[in-house]
């Protein structure tokens, strides 16, 4: 199946395999790029969630221990409900996508869901730094 886009692995444009979410997530969103990540834990992790919001990039979470032949067939069938997503909220945000379930052929399936919005963001760092006060 051919989306009309095209997906590349970090790996080729960063070869250090370790390369963390600070370095990379402001390239993406300095190029315009669409991210995408297995990394949940990026939703918890403030230092990461931190630089995937001031990256002002629209990171999708892949849900599942997926392969990467897996993960594509995911991005395959879910395709256009990440375009339909991108299209209705504006970046910075977090979502995840959940692949089809067994049953689900074809495409346009699975679901994407909001997980983290710009504004959600700033609210996590406010409190942060109230909490930071009070101590």
């Amino acid at each position: 199946m051919h989306l009309g886009v095209s997906i590349e692995r970090a790996g080729v444009h960063f070869p250090d395999t370790r390369t963390s979410e600070p370095v990379w997530l402001p390239v993406v969103g300095a190029r315009g790029w669409l991210a995408f990540t297995r990394d949940k834990k990026i939703l918890r992790v403030d230092v990461e969630r931190d630089a995937a919001m001031r990256a002002g990039v629209p990171l999708f979470i892949l849900v599942g221990n997926l392969t990467h032949p897996q993960m594509a067939m995911n991005l395959a069938a879910t395709w256009g409900k990440i375009q339909s997503f991108r299209d209705r909220f504006h970046p910075p945000f977090i979502a995840t996508v959940h692949r089809p379930d067994n049953g689900e052929i074809g495409v346009n399936r699975g679901r994407v869901k909001m997980e983290l919005t710009e504004r959600g963001w700033e609210e996590l760092v406010e409190e942060r730094r109230r909490a930071s006060r009070r101590r």
